[in-house]
Parts: C-alpha cells; sequence; structure tokens
C-alpha cells in the first residue's frame, strides 16, 4: 500500500514562498524608507545627511559630530559684523554665488591668533590618531587641493599643512561642505556658516578649517533648486545672499582684510609662513611658526681682537 505525502510537501513549498514573499516586502520596504531618507521627506537615526539637506551652523555652534567637542578657539567677538563683504554681481543674488577667495574685505583679521591657534590645531590631532586620519582623508577628497607638489596630504604632513593656514573670520554667510566625525571617519555635509566664523584659510583664500570645532572644510557642492534647510536662522540669514568661496590662481602672501570686529579699514593679515609653491618652506616642523621664539642670550661673547694692518703711506 502507498502512502501519499501530496498535502504536506505542498504545505511546505506555501511556507517557503510565504517566507520569500515576505522578506522581499521587508527589503523593499528598506529600500522605499532609504530613497525617501535621501530625498529628505524622511529621517533615519545614522544617516549623515539626506540629499539636498542645508545645515546652517551658528558662530559659536559647534553643530553636529563635531571633531572636537570642546573649543579649539575663542568664538569670534561679534556673531554680526558691521560689515560684510558681497560678491559683486550684475543681476538677481543668487544662492552660493563664487567669489574669489583673494578678493579684497572678504575676509576679516583680528590679528589675534589666539581667536583661532594653528598650533591648538595640530596638537588637538596629534593627540587623537584617528580624527587625524579623518582630517587628511576628508581634505584629499577635494580634487583641487594644492600642498606641495599636489601630493597628497598624510598625518606627518599635519604640521606643515596647517602652518601654511591663516586664521581669518567669514565676514559673509558662506556655503561649504562641512565634516563631521562619526567615530572611525571623517562625515561631509552641506552646511552654511554664518558670518563671524573663524576659519583656517590657506594660501589659495580657501576656508580649510573651522575654528571653534577643528571640523575640515572643502568648497560647497552645488545646491539643489531647492534645499531642504535646516537648523536655526540667524537674524538676516537670507540663502539668496550667500557665497561660495574659490581658490584663486596664484599664492596669496597677504590677505588684506576688514578689521575686524570693528569694521571701517583694511588691515593687512600675513599669510601663513609655509609656502605650498616652494615644498622646501614646508619641510619644516611647526617650531616654524611656534608662538615661543627660542631665548636669544643677550650676553655679550668674547671676538677675537682684530689683526692690524700696515696703513698706506700719506
Amino acid at each position: 500500500m502507498t502512502t501519499i505525502s501530496g498535502a504536506p510537501e505542498k504545505k511546505r513549498n506555501r511556507g517557503l514562498k510565504a517566507a520569500v514573499i515576505a522578506a522581499a516586502l521587508v527589503l523593499l520596504a528598506a529600500v522605499i524608507a532609504l530613497v525617501l531618507a535621501l530625498s529628505g521627506l524622511i529621517s533615519i537615526p545614522g544617516l549623515t545627511q539626506s540629499q539636498g539637506e542645508l545645515v546652517l551652523q551658528g558662530a559659536d555652534e559647534q553643530g553636529r559630530d563635531a571633531f572636537s567637542t570642546t573649543a579649539l578657539a575663542t568664538p569670534a567677538a561679534s556673531t554680526t559684523p558691521p560689515t560684510q563683504a558681497r560678491p559683486v554681481t550684475t543681476g538677481t543674488p543668487a544662492a552660493g554665488a563664487p567669489v574669489s577667495g583673494g578678493s579684497v574685505g572678504l575676509y576679516g583679521g583680528t590679528g589675534d591668533n589666539s581667536r583661532c591657534d594653528p598650533a591648538q590645531l595640530v596638537s588637538f590631532l596629534g593627540a587623537n590618531p584617528a580624527k587625524a586620519q579623518a582630517f587628511v582623508a576628508a581634505l584629499n577628497a577635494d580634487p583641487n587641493l594644492r600642498w606641495k607638489n599636489n601630493d597628497s596630504l598624510t598625518t606627518a604632513d599635519i604640521p606643515a599643512y596647517v602652518a601654511q593656514l591663516t586664521s581669518l573670520v567669514l565676514l559673509s554667510d558662506t556655503l561649504v561642505t562641512n565634516h563631521g566625525f562619526n567615530g572611525s571617519q571623517a562625515t561631509p555635509f552641506q552646511a552654511v556658516l554664518q558670518a563671524g566664523t573663524a576659519v583656517l584659510v590657506d594660501r589659495f583664500g580657501v576656508p580649510r578649517a573651522r575654528c571653534l570645532c577643528g571640523n575640515p572644510l572643502l568648497p560647497a557642492k552645488p545646491l539643489p533648486v531647492t534645499p531642504q534647510v535646516t537648523g536655526d536662522p540667524w537674524p538676516g540669514f537670507d540663502i539668496d545672499i550667500t557665497v561660495v568661496i574659490v581658490q584663486t590662481e596664484i599664492t596669496i602672501n597677504v590677505f588684506e582684510a576688514v578689521r575686524y570686529p570693528d569694521g571701517g579699514g583694511l588691515i593687512d593679515i600675513p599669510a601663513g609662513l609655509c609656502d605650498p609653491a616652494d615644498p622646501v618652506s614646508c619641510a619644516s616642523p611647526w617650531t616654524a611658526v611656534s608662538s615661543n621664539p627660542p631665548v636669544v642670550d643677550p650676553t655679550p661673547t668674547d671676538s677675537p681682537a682684530p689683526t692690524p694692518t700696515d696703513s698706506p703711506a700719506p
């Protein structure tokens, strides 16, 4: 007598199909959620930034996933500078209008390194190897980064690289590619830095680090037609009068900056001592720009008596 087992087999097949369909539905739901998150319609914890998101960051706030949660610099004296540089345009202002990093009066200058001490950034990165690696990786992502003979930055280059940066203050609300740190790597996001934000600027006029938190900076990417602006707007914020700072073709030796925070006249701010166009000047360690110059012993030393020479006959 033969036993028929078709019914149990069909039941197993139906169960297998149901499991496959359920897994497919879960996967489809995950894909749809990811697409919606990247479109900015929903948010998912752990995603760095929605597509089209533009994060507003005030001059005195460290912001999301900052490289340093302890201030590396004193916030600028005023978050509402009396004068603001605006790009020269011939028509309606546009969000992210490009302006050359070498423009006269683009930046404010305090002449006070305590507001944004490059040595403090070097010390911080030296004590945090993972963040140092993330810092250089973020900067190397910029195809227009100019350093030595167009070599990529390494962590060993940090002291010399930071030595060629100059402490300045943004006078316009400025679009940048900012970076947080998620515990292992730099996480880029598009941001607007408020006028009055202290930054370290390279020899070609491009902001490369945010002083307050040590975040590496790159020029902003093009904005979508309608960006999703997040964060608290400050008085006077207008997306249509933000700027994107673009690099110069020549090395800057002196920045002609607006006196900050008083405004009014221009002051000359010497650029960092390390010249990327001259690799030899970038090979020296941080002592090249030490805030504690070596003490020179004022005690005179004995000099050998001059050797008498015959005087010509009168």
